[in-house]
C-alpha cells in the first residue's frame, strides 16, 4: 500500500512522485536511453560554457583576493579543466552510462571545489564565494540535462559541505550564517522544483512522443491494410468484371447457338423427310424396276434413320434437361461389352462411308470375366455417341476404342482418333449444347450438335467425368471415367 502512495500516473504510466522514474523497468530504460542521445547537444554545450565561466572567474580572484588567486587558478586548471575535458569526451562515447554517470561525478566535485573555495576564502568575514553555490544550484538543476533525483543528491552532499565549512569557522557571525543559508536554500528549493517539473514534462513528452508514434505506426499499418485491401479488392472487380464479359459472352453465344440450333433441327428434319416424302411417292409408281425399287427402298430406309435418330437425340437431351434420366445399374461382363462395339463401328463406317478407317478394341483388363455395374444402355450410348463422333471428324487413320482400372473403383475409356482435332479454345465449350467443332461442322457433317453434350450428363449421372485432350489437325481423345462396383 505504502508503494502505490508513491506513485502517481501520467497517461496511463505510473511514476514514482520522488524519483521520477517509471514502474516499468522497460519502458525507464527506454527512457533512459532516449532522454541520454536528445541532451547530448545541451550537455555538451553546458560542459564547455561551464569550463568557460569557471575559468572567468579566475580573473574575479586576482580583484577579490588576490592573495589566493595563484590557488585557485590553479585548483580550476588542474582540477575543473580536466574533469570537464573528459566528460566532453565521454559524450561521444557510446558508453552513454559511464557518460551520464561521470558527468555526475563531475559537477559534485566542481560542487566540493567550490566549498573549497569558501572555506579558504574565509577570515573573520564570509567567504564572498557562497553566491556561486546559487549559480550552482541553477546550472545543475536547468542548464546541464542530469536526472532529477541525481542532481538533487549531489546537491544534498554539496549543502552539507557547504554548512560544514561555515560552520568551522568560529569567526563568523550569526546574521552572516542565516543570510547565506537563506540565499543557498532558496536557490536549492527553486533550482530543484524547476528541475523537478522540467524532467516530470520530459517523460511525459517521452511518452506522448511514443502514443504519436505508435498511432503513427498503426496508422501505417492501416494504410498498408487498407492499401492491400482495394488492391485485393480491385483484382476481385477485374476479375468480376472478366467473368461478366465471360458470361455474357456466354449468354450472346448462348443466344446464337439456340438460333443456329433451330436452323439446325429444321435442316436435319426438313432434309431427310423431304426425301422420305419424294422417294415414297416414287416407289408407289408401278413402272420402277426391282433395281431401282430396292435403290430407293434403301435411299429412303437411310433417311429414316437418320430423322430417328435426330429424334432421338431430342428426347434424350429433353429427359437430361428435365432430370427424367432413370440410372438401372446391372451387372454385366466388361470383355463382351467392348466386343460389341465392332458391329457398332461396321455400321458407323457404312453411315458416313468411310473406307479407310481402321478400328480396333484395346481392352487392358487381363480377367475376360470381369465383372462391371453400371447402366450398360446409357454406357453404350456414351461409347456410341463418342464414337459417332470421331468415325465422323476422321477421314482417315484409325478410331481407337481403349479401356482400363485406374483404380479400385473407377474405369477409365478413352476414344481416340485421326481426324481435324480440336483447337484448345473450343475445348472449353465443346461439351456446351449446341456446340460442335466449328460453327461449319454443323453443315459439312451433319447432326445438330448434342452428341458430346449428352454424353457429358450421362456420365455425370453415372457418377463419373469427361474430358478431351486434342490439338488441331492432330487429332482427339475422349476420356471419362466411371464407378463399376
Amino acid at each position: 500500500m505504502r508503494g502505490e502512495n508513491t506513485l502517481i500516473e501520467i497517461r496511463g504510466k505510473k511514476i514514482n512522485r520522488f524519483t521520477l522514474e517509471f514502474s516499468d523497468k522497460s519502458l525507464e530504460r527506454s527512457f533512459k536511453s532516449d532522454y541520454f542521445y536528445h541532451s547530448l547537444f545541451q550537455n555538451r554545450l553546458s560542459i564547455i560554457f561551464g569550463m568557460i565561466v569557471f575559468l572567468f572567474f579566475s580573473i574575479i580572484d586576482t580583484y577579490i583576493i588576490p592573495e589566493l588567486s595563484i590557488r585557485f587558478i590553479i585548483t580550476r586548471v588542474v582540477v575543473i579543466l580536466p574533469l570537464g575535458i573528459a566528460a566532453l569526451l565521454l559524450s561521444y562515447t557510446k558508453r552513454d552510462i559511464l557518460s551520464n554517470y561521470f558527468q555526475t561525478f563531475s559537477v559534485l566535485v566542481i560542487g566540493f571545489v567550490i566549498n573549497y573555495f569558501i572555506l579558504t576564502s574565509s577570515y573573520v568575514n564570509l567567504s564572498p564565494y557562497y553566491p556561486g553555490l546559487i549559480l550552482y544550484f541553477i546550472y545543475l538543476f536547468t542548464v546541464i540535462r542530469i536526472y532529477f533525483i541525481k542532481s538533487l543528491l549531489v546537491s544534498i552532499g554539496v549543502l552539507i559541505s557547504f554548512e560544514l565549512t561555515i560552520l568551522s569557522n568560529n569567526s563568523l557571525m550569526k546574521e552572516d550564517i542565516i543570510t547565506a543559508n537563506l540565499y543557498v536554500l532558496s536557490a536549492l528549493l527553486l533550482s530543484s522544483i524547476a528541475g523537478y517539473f522540467g524532467e516530470l514534462l520530459m517523460r511525459k513528452n517521452y511518452l506522448v512522443k511514443n502514443e504519436l508514434e505508435k498511432a503513427n505506426d498503426e496508422i501505417s499499418q492501416a494504410r498498408l491494410n487498407l492499401e492491400d485491401e482495394i488492391q485485393k479488392r480491385t483484382v476481385e472487380l477485374v476479375n468480376i468484371n472478366k467473368q461478366l464479359r465471360k458470361s455474357k459472352l456466354r449468354a450472346e453465344g448462348s443466344e446464337n447457338l439456340k438460333t443456329n440450333f433451330i436452323a439446325n433441327i429444321s435442316h436435319e428434319i426438313r432434309t431427310p423427310l423431304t426425301r422420305i416424302i419424294g422417294f415414297s411417292e416414287l416407289l408407289t409408281k408401278a413402272e420402277l424396276s426391282s433395281d431401282k425399287r430396292m435403290k430407293y427402298s434403301l435411299i429412303l430406309q437411310e433417311n429414316s434413320d437418320q430423322l430417328l435418330r435426330v429424334i432421338t437425340d431430342m428426347i434424350e437431351l429433353s429427359k437430361l434437361q428435365t432430370d427424367n434420366v432413370k440410372i438401372q445399374n446391372t451387372k454385366f461382363n466388361l470383355a463382351h461389352f467392348l466386343e460389341s462395339f465392332n458391329a457398332i463401328f461396321s455400321e458407323l463406317n457404312f453411315k458416313y462411308s468411310k473406307n479407310q478407317i481402321k478400328f480396333s478394341i484395346d481392352n487392358f483388363i487381363q480377367d475376360s470375366k470381369m465383372q462391371v455395374y453400371s447402366d450398360k444402355n446409357e454406357l453404350r450410348k456414351v461409347i456410341t455417341n463418342l464414337l459417332d463422333n470421331s468415325v465422323k471428324f476422321t477421314n482417315k487413320g484409325f478410331v481407337k476404342l481403349s479401356c482400363n482400372v485406374i483404380t479400385e473403383k473407377f474405369l477409365m475409356f478413352c476414344i481416340s482418333d485421326t481426324g481435324i482435332g480440336i483447337d484448345k479454345e473450343n475445348q472449353e465449350f465443346i461439351f456446351d449444347y449446341f456446340r460442335q467443332v466449328d460453327d461449319g461442322a454443323t453443315r459439312s457433317y451433319g447432326g445438330v450438335g448434342v452428341g458430346l453434350s449428352i454424353s457429358k450428363e450421362i456420365i455425370r449421372s453415372l457418377g463419373g467425368e469427361i474430358w478431351v485432350e486434342s490439338d488441331k489437325n492432330k487429332g482427339a481423345n475422349f476420356y471419362f471415367k466411371i464407378p463399376y462396383v
